[in-house]
């Protein structure tokens, strides 16, 4: 999935208010930040910054 962060955030902030409910399914801050490497996701991120949420576990 790719999100565009819609204000100035930090990738933690991001994180917190829109996908820490997905923790237990494998998403956290570290895999969003492998997810966009080389890409630097550190300090406050400018609006309109897409970044790549990774897939979720399904279970299966």
């Amino acid at each position: 999935m790719i999100y565009t962060t819609t204000k100035e955030q930090t990738i933690e902030e991001i994180y917190e208010e829109r996908f820490k409910r997905w923790e237990k399914m494998g998403v956290s801050v570290e895999s969003i930040r492998k997810a966009n490497l080389p890409k630097t996701l550190n300090g406050k991120l400018p609006k309109g910054t897409k970044i790549i949420i990774p897939a979720l576990k399904t279970g299966k």
